[in-house]
């Protein structure tokens, strides 16, 4: 497999109509040489079937599999190097690389629901006696969802004009196949779920070295599948988080949430388990600000790394319970992780001599 050459920027760069095409070839490729044996079939068959569409076809996934989103109208589609979309369309249905918006997508419904505006809301709603218009988006999104089921919206966006009845599909949405697959193809590629394939564009545009990419210069991230499906697991779980905070979920349910998940999670892989680790602290320090120490020290009792114990020490102590906090510092002082919890140990416990 050849590397993608680098290249000296010289003034402004003029990316080729279908780079991103050949980025996403790129990626597949390199995938494949460092981690065929562990890839899943599934990933297989999507590696294999995608190399037999034709290339607008295969440039149209590609652009959906690098936008947000799992849902896209498909009368908004407007690709200039895609000669043509309708046959496009219909060819990536035809080999289970997209569907047409259904019932069965219910799970889905705010994503769905959230790909029309204000206005066209308006005009597809079924009737109802309340005045819509007041409404901002996200309500009538909320009153949309609570009022009417599933299936009688999805026929009111069915009924929307889309393609004409010669093109290739009647339906104005449609949703990305492969979306678990191509999720682990690029957390493969890039060990994280915080680069994307904007990193190629960066590169080409001159702003960072692509040097790492080289097949002399790296090697495989993980060793073992469960590797791959246990980081994987630990970094959608933070972001899970993340979005749960963003939408000021209760932080009860946040500890529920957080509680049951753990609960019910194998043995993780060295490689999962840093990350593991980072995701423990960060919601116990979260609960501690919302001041739900009980459930915080719960949470810091799952792992003994780095700053758990010192957490653990510092919240017994404000609970009251003084003769468990000093318990535990000897501990840390006995087998000390870094200096700084040694230095803590040592402060904590003359610190409660001088208060007796």
């Amino acid at each position: 497999m050849e590397s993608i050459p680098q290249r000296e920027p010289a003034g402004p760069v003029e990316l080729p109509p279908k780079y991103y095409l050949d980025y996403f070839l790129f990626l597949v490729e390199f995938v494949e040489k460092l981690y065929r044996e562990i890839l899943s079939k599934e990933e297989k068959k999507l590696i294999r079937d995608f190399r037999a569409l034709s290339e607008d076809a295969q440039c149209l996934f590609v652009r959906f599999s690098n936008r947000r989103g799992l849902f896209f109208r498909t009368n908004k589609l407007k690709y200039a190097e895609i000669e043509d979309i309708p046959a496009a369309l219909y060819e990536l249905e035809e080999k289970g690389f997209i569907e047409e918006l259904s019932v069965k997508h219910e799970p889905y419904s705010e994503e769905i629901l959230n790909l029309f505006t204000k206005e066209e809301w308006l005009k597809l709603a079924p009737p109802t006696e309340l005045s819509l218009k007041p409404l901002k988006k996200p309500d009538l999104i909320r009153f949309l969802s609570h009022t009417f089921t599933f299936e009688l919206l999805v026929s009111q966006i069915n009924a929307l004009v889309g393609f004409k009845p010669t093109d290739a599909l009647g339906e104005p949405v449609i949703k990305m196949g492969y979306e678990v697959e191509i999720m682990m193809l690029k957390f493969l590629f890039f060990g994280n779920r915080y680069a994307d394939m904007t990193e190629f564009v960066v590169r080409d545009l001159g702003k960072v070295n692509f040097e790492r990419y080289r097949d002399d210069a790296y090697t495989a991230r993980f060793a073992t599948r469960q590797d791959a499906e246990d980081k994987l697991m630990v970094s959608l779980t933070a972001e899970q988080l993340y979005e749960m905070q963003e939408a000021a979920a209760p932080p009860e349910e946040i500890f529920d949430w957080f509680m049951n998940w753990q609960a019910s999670i194998h043995q993780l892989s060295d490689v999962a388990q840093p990350g593991y680790v980072r995701l423990i602290n960060k919601i116990g320090a979260y609960l501690e600000r919302q001041k739900l120490l009980e459930q915080a020290l719960t949470v810091y009792q799952l792992t003994e790394h780095i700053p758990s114990r010192e957490r653990r020490v510092r919240l017994l102590n404000r609970m009251g319970f003084v003769e468990e906090a000093v318990a535990l510092c000897e501990v840390i002082a006995q087998d000390p992780q870094n200096a700084d919890e040694r230095f803590f140990s040592i402060d904590f416990r003359e610190k409660m001599a001088s208060s007796k």
